[in-house]
C-alpha cells in the first residue's frame, strides 16, 4: 500500500505540473484530475495527504515566474477542500487501527515525542544502519537538554532558512537557483515526515517505510549538493562513493527480507524482547509462510499455557490441525472452551472439526450441550450439515456450509 499510494501521489503531482502550461480550461481539468488521483492515493494510505504542501512549496520555490497566484489558489482550494471532506468522512474508520484516541499525552510529552521522532528519522536517512522492521521508542515525560540545545535550534534554523528562501525565489525572474531547489527539497522532506510525528496519536511510532515519500526529496537534495561541487572528477567520486555505500547497506538487508521468519528473527533480536514474545512472533511468521510444523514448535517453545488470549489459542489450535496433529488441536480447543466458555468461535470450530472427521455423534452432543449459544437458523444449518454428510450427499453439505459462513 505504501508503493501504490505513492504511485497515485506522483501521478497527481505530474498531472498538476503538466496542467500549469495549459489554458484556463485545461488547467481546471488537470486540477480536478490531480485531486482525484490524490484521493485515490489517500484511499490506499492517507499519509500522502501532505502532497498539497509539497506542491505549494514547488510553486513558490521551483515554479515559473511570474508566480501564477490565481492558479495556485484555485488548486489549493479545490485539493485541500476535498481532502478535508475526505478526512472528515473517513476518520472514524481509522479509530482502533493506526490512530488511537485513548492514547493521552501531556503537551510536554507530545513535544518531546515529536522531537524524538523527527531526530530519529533524520538520523535514519543519513545513517541507515542497524535497520529494523519495527522500532521501539519510549515516550518521555520531559524534554531533555539535548533537545533544547540541538534539536529545537536545528529545526528552527531549517524552517527559518526555508521561509527566507521563499521571498528570494519569488523575486527571481529566471529558473530557480540551487539554493531554492535545496530549500524545496528540505522543506518537502520535513513535510513528508509530519504524518509520522504523532500529530495524531498513533500506535506504531517508528518504521522504515515512513521514510518512503520523504526519501525522494532527500535524494533530490543530495543531487543538488553534488552538483554544487565545481570539479567534475571530485563530483563523480563523491557520487560514486555514496552510491557504493548505500548499495552495500541495501545488499546487507536483502537476506533479512528473504521471508517473514528471517525478517522477524532480525527484528526481535534488535528489539531485545522477551523469549516468550520472540517465540510467539516466530510462530506467527512460520504460520504466515505455511510452515505449520515449525509454527507448532515455536508455540510449544513459548509455552502454550502462557498464552492468555482466546483468539491466539484458537489460531494455535488451527495450526495444530493443519500440521496434522488432530488430537493436540482438539485438546487445546477444549481447553480454550473451558477457560473461555463465552468464546463462541471455539465452540463452532470444534463442532466443524468433528463433522469433518466424521465423528457425527460427538458433533451432535456438542451442539446439544451448547444449544443456547446458537441462533435457531444456525443450529438448523449445522444439523442439516451433519445429516447430509452422513448420507454422503456430494453437493448439499457444501451448500449448507456456505450458508453457515454467510450467516
Amino acid at each position: 500500500k505504501d508503493v501504490l499510494s505513492h504511485f497515485f501521489a506522483f501521478a497527481s503531482f505530474l498531472v498538476y505540473v503538466n496542467g500549469k502550461q495549459k489554458t484556463r480550461g485545461g488547467y481546471m481539468i488537470c486540477v480536478v484530475a490531480a485531486t482525484l488521483l490524490l484521493l485515490l492515493g489517500m484511499m490506499v494510505k492517507p499519509t500522502v495527504g501532505v502532497l498539497p504542501a509539497v506542491i505549494l512549496m514547488s510553486d513558490l520555490l521551483m515554479g515559473a515566474k511570474p508566480v501564477p497566484w490565481k492558479r495556485i489558489f484555485f488548486y489549493q482550494t479545490v485539493c485541500l477542500g476535498s481532502l478535508v471532506i475526505y478526512m472528515f468522512l473517513t476518520f472514524p474508520m481509522t479509530l482502533g487501527g493506526a490512530v488511537k484516541p485513548e492514547i493521552h499525552l501531556s503537551p510536554v510529552e507530545h513535544l518531546g515525542l515529536f522531537l524524538d521522532l523527527y531526530g530519529f528519522f533524520v538520523k535514519l536517512i543519513l545513517f541507515p544502519v542497524n535497520l529494523s522492521a519495527f522500532y521501539l521508542i519510549n515516550v518521555s515525560g520531559t524534554i531533555y537538554s539535548v533537545m533544547v540545545l540541538v534539536y529545537i535550534p536545528c529545526l528552527f534554523a531549517a524552517v527559518y532558512w526555508i521561509f527566507a528562501a521563499i521571498p528570494r525565489s519569488l523575486k527571481e525572474k529566471t529558473m530557480p537557483d540551487g539554493n531554492s531547489q535545496l530549500a524545496w527539497a528540505v522543506a518537502t522532506y520535513l513535510f513528508g515526515l509530519l504524518p509520522f510525528t504523532n500529530i495524531l496519536p498513533r500506535t506504531i511510532y517508528l518504521a522504515d517505510r515512513y521514510e518512503y515519500l520523504a526519501s525522494v526529496r532527500f535524494c533530490f537534495a543530495v543531487s543538488i549538493l553534488l552538483l554544487e561541487i565545481n570539479k567534475a572528477g571530485l563530483r563523480v567520486s563523491a557520487a560514486g562513493t555514496l552510491i557504493v555505500l548505500y548499495s552495500v547497506l541495501s545488499m546487507d538487508r536483502i537476506p533479512v527480507w528473504k521471508n517473514s521468519s528471517t525478517l522477524w528473527a532480525d527484528t526481535d533480536h534488535k528489539r531485545n524482547i522477551s523469549r516468550l514474545e520472540h517465540h510467539k512472533n516466530m510462530a506467527n511468521a512460520y504460520g504466515f509462510e505455511g510452515q505449520w510444523g515449525k509454527a507448532v514448535q515455536e508455540y510449544e517453545s513459548a509455552g502454550i499455557d502462557n498464552v492468555t488470549d482466546a483468539e491466539t489459542l484458537l489460531r494455535i489450535s488451527k495450526i495444530y490441525m493443519t500440521a496434522g496433529q488432530k488430537e493436540q488441536a482438539e485438546q487445546l480447543l477444549e481447553k480454550t472452551i473451558n477457560r473461555y466458555p463465552q468464546f463462541f468461535p471455539a465452540i463452532h470450530e470444534l463442532i466443524m472439526w468433528n463433522i469433518g472427521s466424521k465423528d457425527y455423534r460427538k458433533a451432535e452432543d456438542l451442539l446439544r450441550f451448547y444449544e443456547d449459544r446458537f441462533e435457531e437458523k444456525e443450529s438448523v444449518n449445522i444439523r442439516n450439515l451433519i445429516r447430509y454428510d452422513k448420507e454422503g450427499d456430494p453437493e448439499q453439505p457444501s451448500l449448507v456450509y456456505w450458508n453457515l459462513l454467510s450467516w
